[in-house]
């Protein structure tokens, strides 16, 4: 899968990015809402992982308009996930390996089901 990680930390975007790549995906990190609008609009992505809060700013409506479109989206915080829509997924930061492993494979089941309708 080809994934969009919404990430304002650096170096957790690297680590995150590097544990993506080493489970097979292409990832690519947008470290604000403007790049990933930026992204958004320039690449075809299968899924999205968003932090919760980019440089101070939310990402639950960024991702609720990707979710309404049909997109395979995972909201990512190091806080209790209260504000998160109680049918999405969501990955506890800090990141782990098997952390990020899981998520991918709750994801597959909903990629095959999405892409079967594209």
């Amino acid at each position: 899968m080809r994934i969009l990680l919404v990430e304002d930390c650096a170096a957790t975007a690297e680590q995150v990015s590097e544990a993506l790549t080493s489970l097979g995906h292409e990832a690519d990190v947008a470290c604000s809402i403007e790049s990933t609008a930026e992204l958004i609009a320039r690449i075809p992505y299968d899924a999205f992982i968003l932090d919760l809060n980019v440089g101070g700013v939310s990402t639950l409506e960024v991702g609720e308009q990707l979710r309404v479109a049909g997109h395979l989206v995972c909201f990512a915080s190091g806080v209790d996930p209260q504000s998160v829509p109680s049918d999405a997924l969501f990955l506890s930061k800090p990141y782990t390996l098997d952390g990020v492993a899981d998520m991918l494979a709750r994801l597959s089941p909903l990629a095959r089901r999405t892409l079967a309708f594209h």
